[in-house]
């Protein structure tokens, strides 16, 4: 079903900093470095920054007519002086990555330093005032894995929503870094998500018998990014196999912490 306009809520800075805490800070950091490009669609002209993300290392950022691009920097050194240079972990990266910053001044995050001029630090973060809506991606050509995406969602996903449910969904990802990757509901704890090992085919029996879903999606991963999103299809086949009520549990779930109505929910 085609989604309405989202209502931007600012769920995804305090799911990265969630993931951080809570799971793996690597992760959280791979899901900023793969947001930070999204940039593009709100800064003012062009900018060129260094990020320096503890977990992960340098990387120069640039922004310019509405699309972004992040290079790793060989021995952390960029080869033009930048106009900004930010550093700290991941945890500190969340409102440049996710949106939501409250700017009642220019000072950054806390855990994150940043070097330059003042200008250029409030349109950064400026930029970052509004959260970031998952279907921007799209129109930013910003390609995210799955799995960080479902990390993300899983920890802004209150616990008591599952309450009454125990589900697995699976869904087999076909792109550059294809995957089978497990979300799990079960009554009241938060939504567990796991990649199968390669070997492994959803709905095969030699599962783990609490892993074995009831529910596999097929999909590419843009048609995935767009279903999760709640935008248009634009084409792309979603395939769906077994019971179709947890995949819609799901993504009625994940539509509330976005903000997200489709129509005819």
């Amino acid at each position: 079903l085609a989604a309405g306009p989202p209502q931007p809520v600012a769920w995804l800075a305090p799911a990265i900093r969630r993931v951080a805490q809570r799971r793996d800070p690597r992760l959280a950091a791979e899901l900023v470095l793969e947001l930070l490009p999204a940039q593009a669609l709100a800064v003012e002209g062009s900018l060129r920054y260094v990020a320096r993300i503890a977990e992960l290392g340098s990387y120069e950022v640039s922004l310019t007519s509405g699309r972004g691009s992040v290079r790793e920097l060989a021995g952390g050194t960029p080869s033009e002086h930048p106009e900004l240079v930010l550093e700290g972990p991941a945890a500190a990266f969340a409102e440049v990555a996710g949106g939501g910053a409250k700017l009642s001044s220019w000072r950054p995050p806390a855990g994150l330093r940043v070097r330059g001029r003042r200008r250029h630090v409030r349109r950064l973060f400026a930029a970052r005032r509004a959260p970031l809506v998952l279907a921007e991606l799209q129109l930013a050509e910003v390609t995210v894995w799955p799995g960080l995406l479902l990390l993300a969602l899983a920890e802004a996903i209150d616990p008591a929503w599952t309450a009454e449910h125990s589900f697995t969904v699976a869904f087999a990802i076909e792109g550059q870094q294809s995957a089978v990757l497990r979300v799990q509901a079960l009554r009241g704890r938060p939504l567990a998500v796991t990649r199968a090992r390669s070997t492994d085919a959803p709905g095969r029996g030699d599962c783990e018998p609490d892993l074995s879903p009831q529910t596999v999606v097929r999909c590419s991963e843009r048609g995935f990014a767009r279903m999760l999103s709640g935008v248009e299809l634009g084409g792309e086949t979603i395939a769906l196999q077994g019971d179709r009520e947890p995949l819609q549990t799901l993504l009625a779930w994940t539509d509330e912490v976005q903000g997200v109505r489709r129509f005819g929910a």
